[in-house]
């Protein structure tokens, strides 16, 4: 009988120890969790407010931006040779930067200054 009480004696304070492991692994899930969704909103939400607020700025210069390429837009040509590469189209231009595409010594320096 004696020897019965001592083995759950020491049950028992081996219980109170597993308690106490499982109290304190518990305590770290929970702060890790709590902790993870801390991180994922410090990570999404400035990505989410970028898109709500840059966005309008964006299309604000893409508007700005927009004419520019419609003026320079380069196209293909089906009557020229293949080898003469895309051409440019000079009736979209302004009166001044047909001047300068049509002057040879601009167009020169142009080229000089921008492809080498």
């Amino acid at each position: 009988m004696e020897e019965l009480k001592q083995i759950i004696e020491k049950n028992q304070s081996v219980l109170e120890s597993i308690e106490r492991r499982l109290t304190r692994i518990e305590r770290r899930f929970t702060w890790n969790t709590i902790f993870g969704f801390i991180k994922a909103v410090v990570i999404i939400a400035p990505i989410v407010a970028g898109i709500i607020y840059l966005s309008p700025l964006v299309r604000n210069y893409m508007d700005i931006i927009k004419p520019l390429f419609k003026n320079l837009s380069i196209k293909s040509d089906n009557n020229t040779n293949q080898a003469a590469g895309p051409v440019i189209n000079l009736d979209l231009l302004s009166p001044e930067m047909k001047n300068a595409f049509c002057d040879s010594e601009v167009r020169e320096t142009l080229v000089q200054k921008n492809c080498q």
